[in-house]
């Protein structure tokens, strides 16, 4: 995934592992909740903490909005957002040149 922050692995993995409960559960009995461990730099694989989960189910919630809208944008030529601003990290590239400075 080239230059992306621990961060945003940390969030495309967190999704795909809720989105494969989510549409296993029902009729296959799976469920339950995401758990997640990482590993930065050859370092030992360590468990991400409640609050960590908890920002990560934030940064999900957010992502899944945001793409909600463009999608409404794209399909029904709608250029209406919504009352509620969602507060954004910046561009990828921008965070991985601040990270090397």
């Amino acid at each position: 995934m080239g230059n992306r922050s621990i961060d945003h692995l940390k969030l495309v993995a967190y999704r795909t592992v809720d989105s494969c409960i989510n549409v296993l559960g029902g009729r296959l009995g799976v469920g339950g909740y995401v758990q997640l461990y990482a590993s930065a730099g050859g370092a030992k694989f360590e468990r991400e903490d409640a609050d960590g989960l908890a920002q990560l189910r934030e940064g999900l919630e957010k992502w899944t909005t945001l793409e909600a809208e463009s999608l409404d944008r794209v399909v029904l030529g709608s250029g209406e957002t919504t009352d509620e601003e969602v507060d954004l990290p910046g561009p990828i590239d921008a965070e991985a040149e601040d990270a090397g400075a």
